[in-house]
């Protein structure tokens, strides 16, 4: 993937109210939102993660 000139940050580090592995369909809120940003040509990602780390990892496979 080309470096573009804009790069994206996500906070999902989950709390009660917040629930990035939360799923609309059958994609999470977190992965939507990454093919989103991938879509626009918005590249790096950096997801900033909490307690749930490995789910995360999973999701990029």
């Amino acid at each position: 993937m080309k470096i573009s000139r804009i790069g994206g940050v996500i906070a999902a580090a989950s709390k009660k109210d917040a629930e990035p592995l939360l799923q609309i369909g059958t994609i999470p809120i977190i992965k939507r939102i990454v093919i989103s940003f991938q879509q626009a040509g918005i590249f790096p990602i950096v997801v900033v993660t909490g307690a749930e780390e490995d789910e995360f990892i999973l999701l990029s496979g």
